[in-house]
C-alpha cells in the first residue's frame, strides 16, 4: 500500500458513466480526456459487491492475456482499471 496526502491525477480526471449495474448498484465509468485508456468503479452495496465486478473484469482480462494495473483509492471504495 501507498499513501499521499494529495489525490492521483487520475483521481481527478474526468469520467463519463458507461455502465450501472441495477442488482448490486455498481457504477463503471470510463475515464475522458486523459492519456490512457482507463476504468472506474464506485458505488454497490458493500465493498464486496465493488469488488467482484472488479475482479470479474480482471479474470475476463487475465485469460485474454491482457494487461493490466489497479489503483485502489478512497479506502477501496474508488478502483481504477488500466488496460494496457
Amino acid at each position: 500500500a501507498y499513501y499521499l496526502n494529495v489525490p492521483f491525477p487520475v483521481e481527478k480526471a474526468p469520467a463519463r458513466l458507461v455502465a450501472e449495474k441495477i442488482k448490486n448498484g455498481v457504477k463503471i465509468y470510463e475515464l475522458c480526456d486523459y492519456p490512457v485508456r482507463g476504468l472506474v468503479f464506485e458505488g454497490g452495496k458493500n465493498l464486496s459487491d465493488l469488488s467482484d465486478e472488479v475482479s470479474t473484469c480482471c479474470i475476463w482480462l487475465q485469460n485474454n492475456n491482457i494487461p493490466y494495473n489497479l489503483l485502489i483509492s478512497d479506502s477501496g471504495k474508488r478502483i481504477f482499471l488500466f488496460p494496457q
